[in-house]
Order: structure tokens, then sequence, then C-alpha cells
């Protein structure tokens, strides 16, 4: 971080607005000197403030209302304004920040003071502002440093700058990586640990397998090496770490085992593929005479059955004489019933016209004297029209023949009524004769079907006493 300018107004000792540009001096070096008192540890402060929202070291911290100037006027905002730049690539990046301690000044209104909060503002390079609330984790993510750090290296107040001299090891470290950037180096120390531990880890666990698995091999009496493979494997056992060497002699002798292991197996598979065929062509001989043997055994069976049913025959026939004789004469019962029903529709249909022949003469009767007697009463009302001359006769018999019309009215009425109840008890009894000669003719053909029906239940009656005798 390069400072370059520095402004300050109405902070700690500062009452006036003051601007430090540090870009003035042609040489690298930058003197700030003056009494005590003058303000130049404020400068400091000021820096730090603007960077970190506190001032001083760890023995005089400063921040809030300590810092606000009480040389100038109350009304006077107090506030930092720090310009710096970060080489970020070889390329120079200006950033500036503006932090404004919390404060009090008089109301505008009324009487008294009210107390202002903390504010920051930072711009960035490409100039727009970032985010309030994550300014200050952004600045010590521009800078590299916290406060703790930046105090150390950059700003060491007076005083404490014998304490980093004084430092141990394992604090000045830290601060050193970080001042002349030797993390990078840090990071390959612990990287290299790091790897050469896993390979560590690596070797270990291929000793440890290799022990395992020489520990399994079993080797034969009967090879010329055994001796040499033997003392090998207990030594490779024991060990914790055994010997390269011993492990690729080891190898050679078992790779030496394992060919001529793999010449006797050969030898061994080529007997033991003979044997296996003996025994499949054994096996299908023996499956071959299994189901010859089961043909038999079932040519027995089936021998046995046949026996019994023809022994059981006899029997047989007769139960199937009697069910075809008992199926006849259900049939034949069917038929039967069907004709009872249909001779007791017959009879019913015989009286119903009987009874309808006894009713058809007196209707037709009535028929005709009603028809005469509204042909009189038709005659007799003509006969008033035409044989009144005077007024008086003509109302006398007028109101008789009224009498006498609206009598033979009600009875012309009733007889039509009467004839319309004729005529359809006439047509309904001419449907009925139609219906019951229809059923008579349908009986007829039941009845030449049923013909026989005696002779049939005689033959079964006969049938089934034999069965029974």
């Amino acid at each position: 971080m390069k400072p370059i300018t520095l402004t300050i107004q109405a902070f700690s000792s500062y009452g006036e607005k003051v601007t430090i540009d540090f870009t003035k001096p042609d040489q690298n070096l930058f003197l700030i000197t003056g009494d005590t008192g003058a303000g130049k540890t404020t400068i400091f402060d000021a820096i730090v403030f603007a960077l970190y929202g506190e001032t001083g070291s760890k023995r005089n911290k400063k921040k809030g209302l300590e810092l606000q100037s009480h040389y100038a006027d109350r009304s006077l905002e107090p506030f930092v304004e720090l310009v710096f730049s970060e080489n970020k690539g070889g390329r120079e990046e200006i950033y500036k920040v503006t932090r404004i301690p919390r404060h009090e000044r008089p109301y505008k209104r009324k009487e008294g003071m009210q107390k202002i909060s903390e504010r920051v503002s930072l711009i960035m390079p490409d100039g727009q502002e970032y985010e309030q609330k994550e300014t200050n984790k952004k600045l010590e993510e521009i800078t590299g440093l916290n406060k703790d750090e930046f105090m150390q290296i950059a700003m060491i107040a007076q005083g404490e700058f014998v304490e980093l001299l004084r430092a141990g090891s394992d604090e000045k470290k830290p601060i050193f990586r970080k001042l002349f950037h030797t993390e990078f180096f840090a990071d390959l120390v612990s990287e290299l640990k790091r790897r050469a531990d896993e390979r560590l880890d690596k070797i270990r666990q291929i000793h440890t397998i290799y022990q395992n698995e020489a520990g399994k091999i079993i080797v034969n009496d009967e090879y010329e090496n055994a001796i040499n493979l033997l003392s090998l494997k207990e030594r490779i056992i024991s060990l914790d770490k055994p010997s390269v060497t011993d492990m690729e002699s080891f190898l050679d002798l078992l790779k030496d085992l394992c060919e001529k292991e793999s010449a006797d197996t050969e030898i061994i598979k080529k007997e033991y593929d003979l044997v296996f065929a003996l025994r499949d062509e054994k096996r299908d001989a023996l499956h071959k005479a299994q189901e010859l043997n089961k043909v038999f055994e079932k040519k027995e069976e089936a021998h046995a059955l046949l026996e019994k049913y023809q022994s059981d025959k006899p029997a047989m026939d007769e139960k199937e004489g009697l069910i075809s004789a008992i199926e006849e004469a259900w049939q034949t019962k069917e038929i039967y019933d069907r004709l009872r029903e249909a001779l007791n529709r017959l009879e019913k249909t015989r009286t119903d016209l009987e009874g309808q022949k006894r009713v058809l003469p007196d209707l037709i009767e009535k028929e005709k004297k009603l028809s005469a007697l509204e042909k009189e009463a038709r005659e007799s009302q003509e006969k008033a029209r035409e044989s009144h001359t005077s007024l008086s006769v003509r109302v006398d018999r007028a109101l008789d023949i009224l009498a006498k019309l609206e009598t033979a009215d009600r009875e012309v009425a009733g007889a039509r009524k009467r004839h319309d109840q004729a005529e359809k008890k006439q047509k309904d009894l001419h449907r009925l004769i139609e219906k019951t000669e229809e059923e008579i003719r349908d009986t007829e053909k039941e009845l030449e079907l049923l013909a026989g029906i005696d002779e049939k239940i005689t033959r079964y009656n006969d049938r089934t006493r034999i069965m029974r005798e």
C-alpha cells in the first residue's frame, strides 16, 4: 500500500481541514518532523483509522467520539480521506477511502446535541463505490494485512518498535513472511512435506500388503529351492522394513516356482480333463438307463391300470346304461310337464271362449234395441217439428217433445255408450278367439311331438325294473 494524499478535518488535534500530498518529494523518503504535540502521530492515526476504523497501537486505541477534535466547531463534520495505490500485476490501481467517525453535532431546529454514527465509503479504481457493509473486509483484502499486522509492519507506534525486535521467532515469521512475500516458499515446503508423508504412507502400506501376501504363500517341499524361499519368506515377514534385495530375490524364486507349478498344473489339468470326460460319459449312460427304467415302470403301471379297467368294465357299462336311462327319463318328464301345462291352458281358453259366446247374443240384441229406439226418437222429433202451426200448441207440444227428446237423448247416449262397449267386447272376443285357436294349434303340435309318450314311459319302467332285478 502506497499513500498518495491524506485529508483530515476536525479529527483529533486537527481542527481545520488539512491535506498532505505524499507525492511532492522527489526522493523515496518522507520525513515528518515537529515539536511534541504538533500532531505527527495523528497523521499515522488518521491513516490507520481510514483503513481499519481504529487508531493507535495496542496500548492507546481510539475510536468514536474520542476522535472528534476539540479545537473545531461541533457543527463541522469530522472525517479522514485517504487516497492510496496498490501494485496489481505491474499496474498501479488507485483507491479512495473516506471514513467519518462517530461524533456529535447540534440539532438544526432545536437545542441539544445529536449523535451521528460512523460511515465509510470506498471508491474502487473503476470509479464505482463498494458496498458499505463489506468495505472493512475489502480493505483488508486489498492491503493484505489486518490492523495488528499493519501496525507491526507499516505503522509502528512510538515505543513499540523494541517489542518487535524482542519478539520470538514464531511471532516474527508471519510478520516478515507477509512483509517480504515469502508465503510461496512456506507453502512449497508444506506441500513437499505433505507429498513425502503420502509417499511414506504408501510405502508402509505396500510393505504391509507384501508381508501379508508373503505369509499366505505355501512352498512345496519338492521344490529344489524350497529352503532358500522359506528363509527369505521368514526374513521378509519378521522385519519391519524388509530390504529391496530380499524382496527381489524372493520374487525371482517365487516366479521360478510359479513357472514349475504351472507346468505341473498343465499336466494335472490334462489328466483332470480326461477323468471328467470319462465321468461325463458314464453320467450320460446312467441318465439313459434311468430314463429307460422309468419307461419300464410306466409300462407296468399301464398294464396294471388296464387289467383293473377290464375287471371294472361290466359295472361301468351297467352304470353307463343307467345314466342314459336317467337322462332319457328326465327328458320325458320335461316333455310330459310341458304337455300338462298346454292342456291346462287349452281347457281354460275353451272355458273363457264359451263364456264370451254366451254373452255375445245379448250384446247384439241390446245393440239392435238401442238402434231402434234412437231411430224412433229421431222420427218423433221430426214429426213434432212439422205438426205445430200455432204458437200455443207448438209451445205445449214442444215442452212435451223437449222432455221426450231429453229422455231420448239420454237413452241414445246410453245406447251409444253400450254400443261402443259391445263393439269393444266383440273385438276383444274376436282377438281372444284368434289367440285361443292359435294356442290350440300349438297344443296340437305338442301333442304330435308327445305322441307315443306312454310307450316311452313303459319302456323306461321296464328298463328300470330290469336294472333293479
